[in-house]
């Protein structure tokens, strides 16, 4: 919601439901359908949700190699966000930034099994997002200066302060 409301075009994708109930994007849906609730609201505008499309892991994942930043928000479960890196690091494009919003693990030891561990980082937001400036990056042992420095403007393209910082999982 927040990235929609400072003009970016998001891909929101979530897990199929497990039980079928509500379609294979019902997570997603039901996601963005409580941002649109929120109190306080979550978009600057109503009109801001039509910045997100909604999907699924299973059947959208290749939308991703359009992304230019990909963050994930899983669970915090270390296992999950490896296996979810590395089905991105096979469908995203080259140059495509990889960030986790992890602030309790290791982005090292999340980028630990993709082939392209260089573009893997973190983005950590300060909340409330939608009111606080930081924006925290964070590099991993691997990540490269190009990957820290792009998702840095990327994030100052946002109205955001970034802040460059050291991976240091739970701060």
């Amino acid at each position: 919601a927040h990235l929609a409301g400072a003009g970016v075009d998001v891909l929101l994708l979530d897990i199929v439901p497990p039980d079928g109930k509500g379609g294979r994007n019902a997570f997603a849906a039901g996601g963005k359908e409580k941002a649109l609730k929120a109190k306080p609201a979550a978009f600057f505008s109503t009109r801001d949700a039509d910045r997100i499309t909604v999907g699924n892991l299973e059947d959208d994942l290749a939308a991703a190699a359009k992304c230019d930043l990909v963050i994930e928000v899983v669970k915090e479960d270390l296992k999950v966000k490896r296996d979810l890196f590395a089905d991105l690091d096979q469908a995203v494009a080259e140059d495509t930034i990889l960030a986790t919003n992890t602030s309790a693990l290791s982005v090292t030891s999340i980028a630990e099994r993709v082939a392209h561990p260089e573009r893997v980082l973190g983005l950590h937001f300060f909340n409330p997002a939608p009111v606080l400036p930081l924006v925290e990056v964070v590099a991993a042992a691997h990540s490269a200066p190009w990957a820290v420095e792009r998702a840095a403007a990327i994030v100052e393209g946002w109205g955001k302060t970034a802040i460059r910082v050291a991976d240091s999982p739970g701060f």
